[in-house]
């Protein structure tokens, strides 16, 4: 079990900033994100330590095939889906303009 890791962290809707923040600096501690229970308890593996942007991003109505292409052609991996946002996330260093970030229509 010292591969695996469960945080609870509780974020609000208006907090998806600090949301995404927060699984960057887990990630750089050498923690991946890999999914969310409940809303609110985190589950991460062991990982090598990067640095690694997150980005969520709210698309409640399906379907998602073409929605999560979309990402998928810009680079960004699919970590998973919540209560209608989607978790993604892309290495510091396969970013070409600094840090890029998801649109997301608050």
């Amino acid at each position: 079990m010292g591969n695996r890791k469960i945080k609870i962290a509780a974020f609000s809707i208006a907090q998806w900033e600090k949301e995404a923040q927060w699984l960057r600096q887990q990630h750089q501690q050498g923690w991946k994100f890999t999914h969310v229970t409940a809303g609110m308890v985190y589950h991460f593996i062991a990982c090598e330590p990067e640095d690694v942007v997150y980005q969520l991003d709210y698309h409640p109505d399906g379907p998602l095939s073409d929605y999560l292409q979309i990402f998928a052609d810009c680079g960004w991996e699919y970590v998973e889906s919540f209560s209608g946002y989607h978790y993604f996330r892309k290495s510091l260093a396969q970013m070409t303009d600094g840090e890029e970030t998801i649109f997301c229509d608050r």
